[in-house]
Protein backbone atom coordinates (compact mmCIF):
# COMPACT_ATOMS: atom_id res chain seq x y z
CA UNK A 1 0.00 0.00 0.00
CA UNK A 2 1.03 3.95 -0.16
CA UNK A 3 3.25 3.06 -3.57
CA UNK A 4 5.79 5.71 -4.61
CA UNK A 5 8.10 5.97 -7.71
CA UNK A 6 11.68 6.84 -7.64
CA UNK A 7 12.11 9.70 -10.26
CA UNK A 8 13.49 7.34 -12.99
CA UNK A 9 10.77 5.14 -12.95
CA UNK A 10 12.86 1.74 -11.93
CA UNK A 11 12.37 1.60 -8.47
CA UNK A 12 9.53 0.96 -6.31
CA UNK A 13 8.53 1.73 -2.73
CA UNK A 14 5.82 0.83 -0.74
CA UNK A 15 4.51 -0.61 2.52
CA UNK A 16 4.00 -4.31 3.14
CA UNK A 17 2.07 -5.40 5.91
CA UNK A 18 2.62 -9.33 6.99
CA UNK A 19 2.97 -11.53 10.10
CA UNK A 20 5.81 -9.36 11.09
CA UNK A 21 3.91 -6.31 10.93
CA UNK A 22 4.26 -3.01 8.90
CA UNK A 23 7.04 -2.72 6.53
CA UNK A 24 8.97 -0.70 3.95
CA UNK A 25 10.06 -2.74 0.81
CA UNK A 26 11.39 -1.93 -2.52
CA UNK A 27 10.87 -3.57 -5.70
CA UNK A 28 12.15 -3.05 -9.43
CA UNK A 29 9.53 -2.20 -11.96
CA UNK A 30 10.60 -5.78 -14.13
CA UNK A 31 9.34 -7.43 -10.22
CA UNK A 32 12.92 -8.05 -9.17
CA UNK A 33 14.83 -7.26 -6.41
CA UNK A 34 12.41 -7.21 -3.69
CA UNK A 35 13.94 -6.07 -0.67
CA UNK A 36 13.16 -4.66 3.00
CA UNK A 37 14.19 -1.69 3.81
CA UNK A 38 13.30 -1.93 7.79
CA UNK A 39 12.93 -5.35 8.91
CA UNK A 40 12.65 -4.72 13.08
CA UNK A 41 9.62 -4.80 14.90
CA UNK A 42 8.98 -1.05 14.62
CA UNK A 43 5.99 -0.57 12.69
CA UNK A 44 7.19 1.82 9.09
CA UNK A 45 4.94 3.34 6.40
CA UNK A 46 4.09 5.83 3.90
CA UNK A 47 7.64 5.50 2.07
CA UNK A 48 8.50 8.57 -0.52
CA UNK A 49 11.27 9.05 -2.71
CA UNK A 50 13.53 12.55 -2.44
CA UNK A 51 13.34 14.04 -5.51
CA UNK A 52 17.16 13.27 -6.43
CA UNK A 53 15.76 9.44 -5.56
CA UNK A 54 19.01 9.12 -3.75
CA UNK A 55 16.91 9.17 -0.64
CA UNK A 56 13.50 7.37 0.82
CA UNK A 57 11.18 9.31 3.15
CA UNK A 58 9.03 7.28 5.83
CA UNK A 59 7.19 7.32 8.77
CA UNK A 60 8.35 4.91 11.86
CA UNK A 61 7.57 4.34 15.25
CA UNK A 62 11.08 3.21 15.94
CA UNK A 63 10.67 5.04 19.46
CA UNK A 64 7.32 4.53 20.05
CA UNK A 65 6.22 7.43 18.43
CA UNK A 66 6.10 7.85 14.55
CA UNK A 67 8.58 10.41 13.41
CA UNK A 68 9.71 10.77 10.00
CA UNK A 69 12.98 9.07 8.95
CA UNK A 70 15.64 8.93 5.83
CA UNK A 71 16.75 5.69 4.32
CA UNK A 72 20.01 6.38 2.11
CA UNK A 73 20.39 4.01 -0.54
CA UNK A 74 24.31 4.06 -0.87
CA UNK A 75 25.62 4.07 2.20
CA UNK A 76 22.09 1.44 3.51
CA UNK A 77 21.84 3.64 6.89
CA UNK A 78 18.38 5.72 8.58
CA UNK A 79 18.75 8.96 10.25
CA UNK A 80 15.72 10.68 12.32
CA UNK A 81 14.71 13.78 10.62
CA UNK A 82 12.02 15.06 13.16
CA UNK A 83 11.02 14.45 16.94
CA UNK A 84 7.70 15.24 17.89
CA UNK A 85 5.54 13.92 20.70
CA UNK A 86 2.41 13.41 19.19
CA UNK A 87 3.28 11.45 15.63
CA UNK A 88 4.33 12.37 12.53
CA UNK A 89 2.80 10.72 9.33
CA UNK A 90 3.11 10.44 5.03
CA UNK A 91 5.85 12.44 4.22
CA UNK A 92 6.65 14.76 1.42
CA UNK A 93 9.83 16.29 0.24
CA UNK A 94 10.92 19.01 -1.88
CA UNK A 95 14.25 19.57 -4.24
CA UNK A 96 14.86 22.48 -1.70
CA UNK A 97 14.97 19.95 1.23
CA UNK A 98 11.38 21.23 2.61
CA UNK A 99 9.86 18.15 4.67
CA UNK A 100 5.92 18.38 5.03
CA UNK A 101 4.25 16.06 6.93
CA UNK A 102 1.03 15.74 9.10
CA UNK A 103 1.36 15.90 12.67
CA UNK A 104 -0.61 15.28 15.35
CA UNK A 105 -1.57 17.57 18.44
CA UNK A 106 -3.49 18.13 21.57
CA UNK A 107 -5.80 19.73 18.77
CA UNK A 108 -5.78 16.99 16.20
CA UNK A 109 -4.25 16.26 12.78
CA UNK A 110 -2.04 19.78 11.67
CA UNK A 111 0.01 19.85 8.23
CA UNK A 112 3.66 21.01 9.79
CA UNK A 113 6.58 21.86 7.35
CA UNK A 114 10.26 21.78 8.20
CA UNK A 115 12.13 23.70 5.75
CA UNK A 116 16.03 22.47 4.83
CA UNK A 117 15.43 19.38 7.27
CA UNK A 118 18.59 17.80 8.67
CA UNK A 119 19.66 14.43 10.36
CA UNK A 120 19.19 14.87 14.63
CA UNK A 121 21.76 14.34 16.38
CA UNK A 122 20.04 12.21 19.29
CA UNK A 123 21.77 9.85 21.78
CA UNK A 124 19.15 7.76 23.33
CA UNK A 125 16.33 8.99 20.54
CA UNK A 126 13.47 7.39 22.39
CA UNK A 127 11.23 8.10 25.48
CA UNK A 128 11.43 6.65 28.93
CA UNK A 129 9.15 4.18 30.31
CA UNK A 130 7.81 5.92 33.36
CA UNK A 131 6.22 3.21 35.65
CA UNK A 132 4.03 3.88 39.06
CA UNK A 133 5.99 2.09 41.92
CA UNK A 134 2.96 -0.16 42.51
CA UNK A 135 3.36 -1.44 38.94
CA UNK A 136 6.89 -2.64 39.58
CA UNK A 137 6.53 -6.20 39.52
CA UNK A 138 5.24 -5.77 35.66
CA UNK A 139 8.30 -3.48 34.48
CA UNK A 140 10.23 -5.90 31.95
CA UNK A 141 13.58 -6.77 33.39
CA UNK A 142 14.79 -7.88 29.74
CA UNK A 143 13.95 -6.95 26.26
CA UNK A 144 13.86 -3.40 26.49
CA UNK A 145 16.92 -0.78 25.85
CA UNK A 146 17.49 2.76 28.01
CA UNK A 147 16.33 3.98 25.03
CA UNK A 148 13.05 2.33 24.38
CA UNK A 149 13.21 0.47 21.85
CA UNK A 150 12.56 -3.56 22.16
CA UNK A 151 15.08 -6.25 21.14
CA UNK A 152 12.96 -9.01 19.15
CA UNK A 153 15.14 -11.63 20.29
CA UNK A 154 14.08 -11.21 23.70
CA UNK A 155 10.24 -10.93 23.27
CA UNK A 156 7.61 -13.25 21.34
CA UNK A 157 6.52 -10.27 18.41
CA UNK A 158 4.36 -12.97 16.91
CA UNK A 159 2.23 -14.20 19.95
CA UNK A 160 1.88 -10.31 21.33
CA UNK A 161 0.61 -9.83 17.92
CA UNK A 162 -1.84 -12.31 17.76
CA UNK A 163 -3.02 -12.37 21.69
CA UNK A 164 -6.92 -12.46 22.75
CA UNK A 165 -7.48 -9.82 24.66
CA UNK A 166 -10.71 -11.55 26.12
CA UNK A 167 -8.27 -13.67 28.11
CA UNK A 168 -6.79 -11.07 29.90
CA UNK A 169 -7.72 -10.72 33.70
CA UNK A 170 -6.64 -7.30 35.49
CA UNK A 171 -2.43 -8.15 36.07
CA UNK A 172 -2.17 -5.26 38.90
CA UNK A 173 -1.25 -6.15 42.33
CA UNK A 174 -4.66 -6.16 44.52
CA UNK A 175 -3.44 -3.04 46.64
CA UNK A 176 -3.32 -1.23 43.46
CA UNK A 177 -6.64 -1.74 41.99
CA UNK A 178 -8.83 1.13 41.81
CA UNK A 179 -11.51 -1.15 39.65
CA UNK A 180 -13.22 -3.79 39.58
CA UNK A 181 -12.05 -6.79 37.69
CA UNK A 182 -13.33 -7.57 34.29
CA UNK A 183 -12.76 -9.38 31.43
CA UNK A 184 -12.81 -7.67 28.20
CA UNK A 185 -16.16 -9.34 26.05
CA UNK A 186 -17.90 -8.64 22.67
CA UNK A 187 -18.85 -5.05 22.08
CA UNK A 188 -22.44 -3.87 23.05
CA UNK A 189 -24.45 -1.10 21.74
CA UNK A 190 -23.91 1.31 24.39
CA UNK A 191 -25.97 4.87 24.05
CA UNK A 192 -25.20 8.39 24.92
CA UNK A 193 -26.51 9.99 28.02
CA UNK A 194 -30.07 11.63 27.30
CA UNK A 195 -29.34 15.24 26.28
CA UNK A 196 -32.55 17.56 27.42
CA UNK A 197 -32.90 20.93 25.08
CA UNK A 198 -35.44 23.35 26.61
CA UNK A 199 -36.97 25.18 23.75
CA UNK A 200 -38.55 28.66 23.35
CA UNK A 201 -40.46 28.80 20.34
CA UNK A 202 -42.72 31.98 19.17
CA UNK A 203 -45.83 30.73 16.37
CA UNK A 204 -47.76 33.19 14.98
CA UNK A 205 -49.28 30.99 11.98
CA UNK A 206 -52.37 31.47 13.83
CA UNK A 207 -53.85 35.03 13.89
CA UNK A 208 -56.31 35.07 16.45
CA UNK A 209 -53.50 34.13 19.05
CA UNK A 210 -52.32 37.00 21.22
CA UNK A 211 -49.91 37.43 23.65
CA UNK A 212 -48.64 34.74 25.12
CA UNK A 213 -50.63 32.69 23.15
CA UNK A 214 -48.05 32.61 20.21
CA UNK A 215 -45.34 31.83 23.37
CA UNK A 216 -44.75 27.84 23.39
CA UNK A 217 -42.35 26.58 25.89
CA UNK A 218 -40.97 22.79 25.06
CA UNK A 219 -38.33 20.47 25.61
CA UNK A 220 -36.51 18.46 22.84
CA UNK A 221 -34.53 14.96 23.91
CA UNK A 222 -32.27 13.04 22.43
CA UNK A 223 -29.63 10.18 22.91
CA UNK A 224 -27.61 7.96 19.87
CA UNK A 225 -25.37 4.80 20.03
CA UNK A 226 -21.60 5.38 20.60
CA UNK A 227 -20.69 3.60 17.18
CA UNK A 228 -24.00 5.49 15.44
CA UNK A 229 -26.49 2.70 15.21
CA UNK A 230 -29.18 4.08 16.05
CA UNK A 231 -30.42 7.46 16.68
CA UNK A 232 -33.35 8.91 18.85
CA UNK A 233 -34.10 12.05 18.68
CA UNK A 234 -37.90 13.53 20.13
CA UNK A 235 -39.44 17.05 21.69
CA UNK A 236 -42.54 18.81 22.17
CA UNK A 237 -43.99 21.81 22.61
CA UNK A 238 -47.38 23.44 23.87
CA UNK A 239 -48.82 27.05 24.63
CA UNK A 240 -51.35 28.49 26.76
CA UNK A 241 -54.49 27.02 24.62
CA UNK A 242 -53.46 23.42 24.23
CA UNK A 243 -51.92 23.52 20.88
CA UNK A 244 -49.27 21.30 21.16
CA UNK A 245 -46.35 20.00 18.52
CA UNK A 246 -45.02 16.11 19.05
CA UNK A 247 -42.57 14.06 17.38
CA UNK A 248 -40.31 11.52 18.21
CA UNK A 249 -37.73 9.86 14.99
CA UNK A 250 -36.00 6.45 15.53
CA UNK A 251 -33.09 5.66 13.28
CA UNK A 252 -31.20 2.71 12.65
CA UNK A 253 -27.77 2.13 10.65
CA UNK A 254 -26.66 -0.77 11.33
CA UNK A 255 -26.44 -4.01 9.20
CA UNK A 256 -29.85 -5.51 7.97
CA UNK A 257 -29.83 -9.36 7.37
CA UNK A 258 -29.44 -10.21 3.74
CA UNK A 259 -29.72 -6.57 2.53
CA UNK A 260 -25.90 -6.10 4.20
CA UNK A 261 -24.84 -9.74 1.93
CA UNK A 262 -25.98 -7.96 -1.14
CA UNK A 263 -24.10 -4.69 -0.34
CA UNK A 264 -26.99 -2.63 1.00
CA UNK A 265 -26.65 -0.69 3.83
CA UNK A 266 -29.42 1.53 4.50
CA UNK A 267 -30.55 3.72 6.88
CA UNK A 268 -34.16 3.27 8.34
CA UNK A 269 -35.79 5.77 9.84
CA UNK A 270 -39.49 5.36 11.68
CA UNK A 271 -41.04 9.04 12.98
CA UNK A 272 -44.63 9.78 14.88
CA UNK A 273 -45.86 13.60 14.54
CA UNK A 274 -49.07 14.72 16.69
CA UNK A 275 -50.47 18.46 16.22
CA UNK A 276 -53.11 20.40 17.02
CA UNK A 277 -53.94 24.19 16.14
CA UNK A 278 -56.99 25.49 17.51
CA UNK A 279 -59.31 28.72 15.89
CA UNK A 280 -63.29 29.74 16.08
CA UNK A 281 -66.09 29.10 13.48
CA UNK A 282 -69.62 30.20 13.17
CA UNK A 283 -73.00 28.05 12.50
CA UNK A 284 -75.48 29.65 11.08
CA UNK A 285 -79.03 29.10 12.98
CA UNK A 286 -82.07 30.59 11.19
CA UNK A 287 -82.52 33.13 13.75
CA UNK A 288 -78.44 33.62 14.97
CA UNK A 289 -75.37 32.62 14.05
CA UNK A 290 -73.62 30.48 16.99
CA UNK A 291 -69.64 30.75 17.90
CA UNK A 292 -67.70 27.20 17.86
CA UNK A 293 -64.70 26.08 18.78
CA UNK A 294 -62.58 23.85 16.37
CA UNK A 295 -59.55 21.93 16.92
CA UNK A 296 -57.74 20.37 13.80
CA UNK A 297 -55.30 17.80 14.47
CA UNK A 298 -52.56 15.58 12.47
CA UNK A 299 -51.50 12.02 13.82
CA UNK A 300 -48.85 10.92 11.42
CA UNK A 301 -46.71 7.80 10.43
CA UNK A 302 -43.37 7.68 8.34
CA UNK A 303 -41.62 5.23 7.65
CA UNK A 304 -38.11 6.03 5.20
CA UNK A 305 -35.38 3.59 3.92
CA UNK A 306 -32.10 5.88 2.98
CA UNK A 307 -29.52 4.16 0.55
CA UNK A 308 -26.54 6.02 -1.12
CA UNK A 309 -26.22 4.61 -4.87
CA UNK A 310 -23.50 5.03 -6.85
CA UNK A 311 -21.75 7.35 -5.22
CA UNK A 312 -21.49 9.09 -1.95
CA UNK A 313 -23.33 11.80 -4.04
CA UNK A 314 -26.34 10.47 -4.46
CA UNK A 315 -28.71 9.35 -2.25
CA UNK A 316 -32.13 7.06 -2.45
CA UNK A 317 -34.95 7.95 -0.17
CA UNK A 318 -37.84 5.40 -0.32
CA UNK A 319 -40.94 6.65 1.64
CA UNK A 320 -44.46 5.37 2.81
CA UNK A 321 -46.89 8.32 5.33
CA UNK A 322 -49.87 7.28 6.69
CA UNK A 323 -51.71 10.49 7.67
CA UNK A 324 -54.71 11.46 9.84
CA UNK A 325 -56.50 15.12 9.63
CA UNK A 326 -59.38 15.36 12.21
CA UNK A 327 -61.23 18.06 13.02
CA UNK A 328 -62.97 18.49 16.50
CA UNK A 329 -65.75 20.70 17.55
CA UNK A 330 -66.10 21.71 20.87
CA UNK A 331 -70.04 20.98 22.67
CA UNK A 332 -72.50 24.87 22.58
CA UNK A 333 -75.69 26.01 23.64
CA UNK A 334 -78.36 25.62 20.85
CA UNK A 335 -81.09 28.49 21.39
CA UNK A 336 -84.26 27.22 22.95
CA UNK A 337 -87.11 27.11 24.09
CA UNK A 338 -85.37 25.31 25.92
CA UNK A 339 -81.81 25.68 25.36
CA UNK A 340 -80.27 22.65 23.96
CA UNK A 341 -76.91 21.41 24.80
CA UNK A 342 -75.19 19.88 21.73
CA UNK A 343 -71.70 17.91 22.81
CA UNK A 344 -68.38 17.85 21.27
CA UNK A 345 -67.73 16.03 18.19
CA UNK A 346 -65.27 15.04 16.04
CA UNK A 347 -65.01 14.46 12.33
CA UNK A 348 -61.82 12.06 10.58
CA UNK A 349 -62.46 13.89 7.66
CA UNK A 350 -58.76 13.06 5.82
CA UNK A 351 -57.01 9.18 6.15
CA UNK A 352 -54.09 9.69 3.99
CA UNK A 353 -51.85 7.08 2.56
CA UNK A 354 -48.55 8.22 0.55
CA UNK A 355 -45.82 6.04 -1.56
CA UNK A 356 -42.49 7.84 -2.50
CA UNK A 357 -39.42 7.53 -4.23
CA UNK A 358 -36.82 10.78 -4.13
CA UNK A 359 -33.48 10.69 -5.87
CA UNK A 360 -30.71 13.37 -4.87
CA UNK A 361 -27.61 14.59 -5.97
CA UNK A 362 -25.41 16.66 -3.97
CA UNK A 363 -22.71 18.22 -5.83
CA UNK A 364 -22.06 21.25 -3.31
CA UNK A 365 -18.03 21.55 -3.38
CA UNK A 366 -16.54 21.23 0.32
CA UNK A 367 -16.12 24.46 1.48
CA UNK A 368 -15.99 26.76 5.07
CA UNK A 369 -18.73 28.67 3.23
CA UNK A 370 -20.98 25.80 1.92
CA UNK A 371 -23.69 26.42 4.02
CA UNK A 372 -24.14 30.10 3.45
CA UNK A 373 -23.14 30.54 -0.01
CA UNK A 374 -22.65 27.13 -1.82
CA UNK A 375 -21.07 26.47 -4.53
CA UNK A 376 -22.17 23.85 -7.18
CA UNK A 377 -25.47 21.87 -8.26
CA UNK A 378 -28.04 20.26 -6.46
CA UNK A 379 -30.82 17.96 -8.17
CA UNK A 380 -34.08 15.88 -6.61
CA UNK A 381 -36.47 14.40 -8.58
CA UNK A 382 -39.57 12.73 -6.62
CA UNK A 383 -42.14 10.28 -7.56
CA UNK A 384 -45.15 9.44 -5.27
CA UNK A 385 -48.09 7.48 -5.48
CA UNK A 386 -51.08 9.04 -3.55
CA UNK A 387 -53.68 6.43 -2.08
CA UNK A 388 -56.32 8.05 0.25
CA UNK A 389 -59.70 8.98 1.51
CA UNK A 390 -60.88 12.32 1.67
CA UNK A 391 -64.45 13.83 2.77
CA UNK A 392 -64.30 16.72 0.07
CA UNK A 393 -67.71 17.95 -0.03
CA UNK A 394 -68.56 17.67 3.68
CA UNK A 395 -71.34 15.30 2.98
CA UNK A 396 -72.27 12.37 6.05
CA UNK A 397 -74.56 9.82 5.97
CA UNK A 398 -76.31 8.25 9.15
CA UNK A 399 -74.94 5.07 10.67
CA UNK A 400 -76.34 2.22 13.17
CA UNK A 401 -73.66 3.73 15.15
CA UNK A 402 -73.70 7.61 14.21
CA UNK A 403 -72.97 10.01 11.93
CA UNK A 404 -70.01 8.73 9.07
CA UNK A 405 -68.37 11.20 6.82
CA UNK A 406 -68.82 10.71 2.92
CA UNK A 407 -65.44 9.58 1.63
CA UNK A 408 -64.14 10.05 -1.66
CA UNK A 409 -61.12 8.10 -2.96
CA UNK A 410 -58.39 9.78 -4.55
CA UNK A 411 -55.90 7.80 -6.31
CA UNK A 412 -53.27 9.48 -8.50
CA UNK A 413 -49.56 9.78 -9.34
CA UNK A 414 -47.37 12.73 -9.11
CA UNK A 415 -44.14 13.81 -10.30
CA UNK A 416 -41.87 16.99 -9.14
CA UNK A 417 -38.56 18.19 -9.73
CA UNK A 418 -35.80 20.84 -9.15
CA UNK A 419 -32.51 21.92 -10.09
CA UNK A 420 -30.48 24.38 -8.45
CA UNK A 421 -26.99 25.74 -9.76
CA UNK A 422 -24.95 27.98 -7.67
CA UNK A 423 -22.09 29.82 -10.05
CA UNK A 424 -19.58 31.58 -8.46
CA UNK A 425 -18.06 35.11 -9.77
CA UNK A 426 -15.05 36.86 -10.56
CA UNK A 427 -15.20 38.74 -7.63
CA UNK A 428 -14.36 36.85 -4.29
CA UNK A 429 -16.96 35.10 -3.03
CA UNK A 430 -20.22 36.79 -4.82
CA UNK A 431 -22.19 33.86 -6.04
CA UNK A 432 -25.19 33.99 -8.70
CA UNK A 433 -27.94 30.67 -7.82
CA UNK A 434 -29.89 29.48 -10.48
CA UNK A 435 -33.01 27.50 -9.09
CA UNK A 436 -36.00 25.76 -11.41
CA UNK A 437 -39.15 23.65 -10.03
CA UNK A 438 -41.89 22.06 -11.51
CA UNK A 439 -44.48 19.61 -10.40
CA UNK A 440 -47.33 17.82 -12.34
CA UNK A 441 -50.26 15.65 -11.02
CA UNK A 442 -51.10 13.49 -13.45
CA UNK A 443 -54.71 12.78 -14.61
CA UNK A 444 -57.73 14.24 -13.77
CA UNK A 445 -57.73 16.95 -12.03
CA UNK A 446 -57.88 16.48 -8.01
CA UNK A 447 -59.07 18.47 -4.99
CA UNK A 448 -57.16 21.31 -4.22
CA UNK A 449 -56.54 19.43 -0.26
CA UNK A 450 -53.80 17.84 -2.86
CA UNK A 451 -52.57 21.08 -4.48
CA UNK A 452 -48.90 22.07 -4.96
CA UNK A 453 -48.24 25.22 -3.21
CA UNK A 454 -45.70 27.26 -4.13
CA UNK A 455 -45.84 30.25 -1.92
CA UNK A 456 -44.43 31.18 1.05
CA UNK A 457 -40.92 30.75 2.13
CA UNK A 458 -40.13 27.83 0.09
CA UNK A 459 -41.20 29.22 -2.78
CA UNK A 460 -42.41 32.63 -3.88
CA UNK A 461 -41.71 35.10 -1.19
CA UNK A 462 -44.17 37.67 -2.24
CA UNK A 463 -46.90 36.11 -2.02
CA UNK A 464 -48.50 33.69 1.15
CA UNK A 465 -47.85 29.63 1.21
CA UNK A 466 -51.40 29.03 0.04
CA UNK A 467 -52.26 32.01 -2.57
CA UNK A 468 -50.45 29.92 -5.17
CA UNK A 469 -51.73 26.48 -5.67
CA UNK A 470 -53.00 24.17 -8.43
CA UNK A 471 -51.95 20.67 -9.98
CA UNK A 472 -49.30 21.67 -11.46
CA UNK A 473 -46.63 24.49 -11.15
CA UNK A 474 -43.53 26.08 -12.45
CA UNK A 475 -41.07 28.23 -10.56
CA UNK A 476 -37.88 29.71 -11.14
CA UNK A 477 -35.74 31.98 -9.17
CA UNK A 478 -32.61 34.64 -9.57
CA UNK A 479 -30.57 34.84 -6.44
CA UNK A 480 -26.85 37.16 -6.42
CA UNK A 481 -25.02 36.97 -3.06
CA UNK A 482 -22.10 38.25 -1.17
CA UNK A 483 -20.56 38.34 2.10
CA UNK A 484 -20.76 42.16 3.76
CA UNK A 485 -19.30 40.88 7.39
CA UNK A 486 -16.67 38.18 7.74
CA UNK A 487 -14.76 36.91 10.36
CA UNK A 488 -17.35 38.63 12.83
CA UNK A 489 -15.97 36.74 15.96
CA UNK A 490 -18.33 38.11 18.03
CA UNK A 491 -19.96 36.30 21.14
CA UNK A 492 -23.42 36.96 22.44
CA UNK A 493 -24.27 34.80 25.55
CA UNK A 494 -24.19 30.95 23.63
CA UNK A 495 -24.33 32.48 20.58
CA UNK A 496 -21.32 32.86 18.52
CA UNK A 497 -21.38 35.04 15.08
CA UNK A 498 -19.27 34.12 12.14
CA UNK A 499 -20.07 36.01 9.12
CA UNK A 500 -23.09 37.67 7.52
CA UNK A 501 -24.20 37.17 3.88
CA UNK A 502 -26.61 39.33 1.66
CA UNK A 503 -28.84 38.38 -1.18
CA UNK A 504 -31.04 39.75 -3.65
CA UNK A 505 -33.64 37.68 -6.00
CA UNK A 506 -36.42 37.70 -7.69
CA UNK A 507 -38.95 35.16 -8.58
CA UNK A 508 -41.06 34.06 -11.62
CA UNK A 509 -43.19 31.39 -11.33
CA UNK A 510 -47.42 29.78 -11.53
CA UNK A 511 -49.98 27.32 -10.43
CA UNK A 512 -52.57 25.96 -12.43
CA UNK A 513 -55.04 23.32 -12.88
CA UNK A 514 -55.64 22.86 -16.47
CA UNK A 515 -54.52 24.85 -19.02
CA UNK A 516 -50.77 26.88 -18.58
CA UNK A 517 -51.32 30.15 -17.75
CA UNK A 518 -49.20 32.62 -20.69
CA UNK A 519 -45.29 33.55 -19.70
CA UNK A 520 -46.07 36.77 -19.39
CA UNK A 521 -49.12 36.24 -16.87
CA UNK A 522 -46.50 34.43 -14.52
CA UNK A 523 -46.71 36.13 -11.15
CA UNK A 524 -43.11 37.95 -10.19
CA UNK A 525 -41.63 39.35 -6.98
CA UNK A 526 -38.42 40.06 -5.60
CA UNK A 527 -36.63 40.83 -2.27
CA UNK A 528 -33.55 40.75 -0.30
CA UNK A 529 -32.00 38.19 1.94
CA UNK A 530 -29.65 38.47 5.28
CA UNK A 531 -28.02 35.57 6.13
CA UNK A 532 -26.40 35.25 9.44
CA UNK A 533 -24.04 31.92 10.58
CA UNK A 534 -23.18 31.19 13.68
CA UNK A 535 -23.06 28.17 16.29
CA UNK A 536 -24.34 27.50 19.88
CA UNK A 537 -22.32 27.06 22.72
CA UNK A 538 -19.28 26.74 19.67
CA UNK A 539 -20.91 23.26 18.67
CA UNK A 540 -23.99 23.58 17.36
CA UNK A 541 -24.97 24.82 14.02
CA UNK A 542 -27.40 28.19 14.21
CA UNK A 543 -28.46 30.07 10.89
CA UNK A 544 -30.11 33.10 11.09
CA UNK A 545 -32.02 34.82 8.45
CA UNK A 546 -34.16 37.91 7.72
CA UNK A 547 -36.37 38.32 4.49
CA UNK A 548 -37.77 40.93 2.77
CA UNK A 549 -39.76 40.19 -0.39
CA UNK A 550 -42.35 42.43 -2.37
CA UNK A 551 -45.29 40.46 -4.79
CA UNK A 552 -45.89 42.84 -7.70
CA UNK A 553 -48.66 40.92 -8.80
CA UNK A 554 -52.21 41.94 -7.33
CA UNK A 555 -55.03 38.68 -7.87
CA UNK A 556 -58.15 37.28 -6.40
CA UNK A 557 -58.35 34.02 -5.03
CA UNK A 558 -61.69 32.30 -3.58
CA UNK A 559 -61.44 30.17 -0.71
CA UNK A 560 -64.33 28.21 0.68
CA UNK A 561 -66.43 30.93 -1.17
CA UNK A 562 -64.84 33.97 0.03
CA UNK A 563 -62.55 35.70 -2.66
CA UNK A 564 -59.34 36.56 -0.84
CA UNK A 565 -57.09 39.59 -2.94
CA UNK A 566 -53.14 38.73 -2.89
CA UNK A 567 -50.03 40.84 -4.04
CA UNK A 568 -48.97 44.38 -3.70
CA UNK A 569 -47.35 44.26 -0.13
CA UNK A 570 -44.60 43.79 1.57
CA UNK A 571 -44.12 40.16 3.46
CA UNK A 572 -41.08 39.84 5.95
CA UNK A 573 -39.71 36.53 7.22
CA UNK A 574 -37.23 35.82 10.26
CA UNK A 575 -35.97 32.49 11.13
CA UNK A 576 -33.22 30.13 13.52
CA UNK A 577 -32.54 26.99 11.84
CA UNK A 578 -30.08 24.27 12.00
CA UNK A 579 -29.29 25.35 8.00
CA UNK A 580 -30.51 27.82 6.04
CA UNK A 581 -32.08 26.18 2.47
CA UNK A 582 -35.44 24.63 3.70
CA UNK A 583 -35.20 22.84 0.47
Amino acid sequence: YGPSWSPDGNLLAFGFSDQKGQRVALLKTDGTGFEFLTDGPEDSRHPVFSPDGERIIFASDETGIFNIYSYDRSKGSREQLTNVLGGAFTPAVSRQRDLAFASYTSSGYKISLLRNYQPLELKNAGYALNWPKEWDSLKPTTGFSSSGSASSSKIDWNSLRQYDDRTIENPLPKSSRTVKREVARPYQSLFTSLSLIPILRVDNYNSRNRGIDIVKPGIYFLSTEVLGKYGLFGGGAINKRGERDLFFTFTYSDRVPLLFNLGLEPTLEFGVYSLSRKTSAKIGLPLEVIDVDVTYSLLEFDVKWHQKIFSPRQDLLIGYTHSRYNASLGSFILPGPPPTLVPASSDLYFIGNNLSITWNYNGITPSRDQEINPIGVKLEAKYSYEFSKYNSTGDYEVTGTGVRPRYNQFRFHRLEGNWKKHLPLPNRKHTLTTYVRGGKIFGPQVDDFFDFYVGGLIGMKGYPYYSVGGNKFLLLNLTYRFPIWENIDARFAHLYFDKLYVGFYTDYGDAWNNRAPRLKNFKKDAGLELRLEGYSFYSYPTRIFFNASYGFDRFIRTINEIPVTYGKEWRFYFGVMFNFDVI
